[in-house]
């Protein structure tokens, strides 16, 4: 990480650090590979999402976003219609126990799942999982616009 300035009253400032593309063994982060990944998926024009789980506190009140465990990039895979979920890993990155539970019930209800370290990962595993003739028409037509 770098190092900054930020003002911190009128006349003071205070050293804040400047995240990087790197954690400090040299890998690159979570967040960093998966938007990554969804440039990429934009560009495709498979249907995707960014899935958040967890629990949110707002305003007194506890919102849960999705069960535990839930992989972070979620695609339709056409023409079947099947899920494929993206569990984006850092290099050492592992699965936890909930993680772990609901890679099984997604493989056991005919979805897929992956957990992936890279670009290059997410991309291979799409490819695998949509089959080539269904890869090659997608890789040759315009994006599709979300909405």
């Amino acid at each position: 990480m770098k190092l900054g300035l930020r003002r911190k009253r009128k006349g003071t400032y205070r050293k804040i650090r400047c995240p990087s593309n790197r954690l400090k063994d040299g890998s690159v982060p979570e967040k960093v590979i998966q938007k990554q990944i969804l440039d990429w998926l934009k560009e495709t024009g498979l249907l995707y999402w960014r899935q958040n789980s967890g629990v949110v506190f707002a305003g007194g009140r506890r919102i849960l976003l999705g069960e535990e465990g839930l992989p972070d990039i979620v695609c339709i895979i056409p023409p079947s219609g099947r899920l494929l979920g993206l569990e984006v890993k850092s290099a050492k990155g592992k699965l936890r126990p909930a993680q772990k539970v609901l890679a099984e019930r997604i493989r056991a209800t005919g979805g897929f799942y992956r957990v992936v370290r890279t670009l290059q990962q997410a991309m291979d595993a799409v490819a695998e999982t949509v089959g080539e003739e269904v890869w090659k028409s997608l890789s040759s037509t315009a994006p599709v616009p979300r909405w």
